[in-house]
C-alpha cells in the first residue's frame, strides 16, 4: 500500500542524492485505468525498449491517470563498503553551500546530504530534548564511503565551527533520527505550517537560501530550512498563527517565483496537489512552455475520457489556469 502511494506521489527521502526517487526504482506496474481495464505496463527488467515508456507516466501521477494495483521494483544488493557517519556545525549558509559544491566538484556522491537551519535545531532542542549545540550556521548531516573521509575532512575545514563522527551504529542511528524528526519538532512552533518542497540547482543554494530568509524577514514570518540539500532540495517550513494564512500564501508564491527564476522546481517529491497548481503551470510554461502544458493536458483526456480521476485537479488544474491567463 504504501509503495503504492509514493509511487502514484513520485516520493523521495533522505538518500535520494545517492539513488533517486522512486521514478529510479519502478521497472513495471500493474494499473487500473479509469475505463475499469487493468494493464500491465512496462517489464520487471533493466533493460526494455518496447514501445513507449508508459511505467513513469504513472509514477508522480497523483491519481489523475488510474489506481496502480501492483508494482515490481528493482532492488541492489546493501553496500559493504564501509561508511563514516558526520555531523559538521556549519559557520554559515555560504559555507553549507560550499561544501555541497565542493563535493560534486572532487566527485563525491554521499550517500545521505542533508542540511538544518539554526531555528531547526533550536525546535530540536526546545520541543524534543535532543540537547545538541546551537549553531548559528546549522548543520549538514552526511553518510559518506569510507574512502572520501579525508577528502570531506578537508572540505569542511574553515566552514565548520565543529565536526562530531558517529562512533558506533547507535550514534549513527541518533544522528538520522535527529534530521528524520526535524519536522515533528517545528510543528509547535505555530499553529499552521506549509512543509515546502523546492529544488534549485546546487550553485544557486546558498542565494536561495539566503532570498528565502530575506523574504521571512519582509512577512516577519518564521521560515525554518529543512534541506536534502546534496540535491537542491530545500524544505522551507512557513509556520504562522490561523488568523495569518492569507499573508503565509503570499510568502510561499514569492518563493516560488524565485525558484522558478532560477531554473528550478516548485516541488522535487511531495507533489503537486491543489496548492502548487498555479506556480506549477507558471513553472512548466516559462521553463518549458505552453505547449508542454497542452501535451499533458490532452494525455490526461486520452486516459481519462469521462474525467473520474481526481477531476479538476493536478495537470488539468494547471492547464486550464495557464489557458486563462494567456501564460502562451
Amino acid at each position: 500500500m504504501y509503495s503504492r502511494g509514493a509511487i502514484a506521489e513520485g516520493s523521495g527521502g533522505m538518500r535520494c542524492v545517492r539513488y533517486g526517487t522512486m521514478k529510479d526504482w519502478v521497472l513495471a506496474l500493474k494499473v487500473l485505468l479509469p475505463s475499469g481495464d487493468v494493464v500491465k505496463l512496462g517489464e520487471p527488467l533493466n533493460k526494455n525498449r518496447a514501445g513507449y515508456d508508459l511505467v513513469h507516466l504513472f509514477v508522480g501521477s497523483e491519481g489523475t491517470l488510474g489506481i496502480i494495483l501492483e508494482a515490481w521494483l528493482k532492488i541492489i544488493p546493501l553496500p559493504k563498503r564501509e561508511r563514516k557517519t558526520v555531523f559538521a556545525y556549519v559557520k554559515d549558509l555560504e559555507s553549507a553551500a560550499e561544501v555541497i559544491l565542493e563535493m560534486r566538484k572532487r566527485k563525491i556522491l554521499p550517500d545521505i546530504s542533508e542540511y538544518m537551519d539554526d531555528e531547526v535545531i533550536k525546535a530540536l532542542n526546545k520541543n524534543l530534548g535532543a540537547n545538541i549545540k546551537e549553531s548559528k550556521g546549522g548543520a549538514l548531516f552526511i553518510v559518506i564511503e569510507v574512502d572520501y573521509f579525508d577528502d570531506l575532512m578537508d572540505i569542511l575545514k574553515g566552514r565548520a565551527d565543529e565536526i562530531v563522527i558517529a562512533k558506533s551504529k547507535e550514534e549513527e542511528e541518533e544522528f538520522y533520527s535527529l534530521r528524520a524528526k526535524a519536522a515533528v519538532a517545528l510543528k509547535p512552533e505555530g499553529k499552521l505550517f506549509f512543509a515546502e518542497d523546492i529544488v534549485v540547482p546546487i550553485s544557486k543554494l546558498s542565494y536561495a537560501i539566503r532570498r528565502m530568509k530575506e523574504l521571512a524577514q519582509k512577512y516577519n514570518a518564521k521560515l525554518p530550512v529543512i534541506a536534502h540539500i546534496g540535491d537542491g532540495n530545500l524544505h522551507p517550513n512557513i509556520i504562522f498563527a490561523e488568523e495569518e494564512f492569507e499573508k503565509a500564501k503570499e510568502l510561499f508564491n514569492e518563493i516560488c517565483k524565485i525558484v522558478i527564476e532560477l531554473g528550478g522546481s516548485v516541488t522535487g517529491e511531495h507533489g503537486v496537489g491543489i496548492q502548487k497548481v498555479e506556480v506549477m503551470a507558471e513553472q512548466i510554461v516559462r521553463n518549458n512552455g505552453f505547449k508542454v502544458l497542452e501535451i499533458m493536458n490532452e494525455i490526461k483526456r486520452i486516459m481519462d475520457r469521462e474525467n473520474i480521476m481526481n477531476p479538476g485537479k493536478y495537470v488539468e488544474a494547471a492547464y486550464k489556469i495557464a489557458k486563462e491567463r494567456l501564460f502562451k
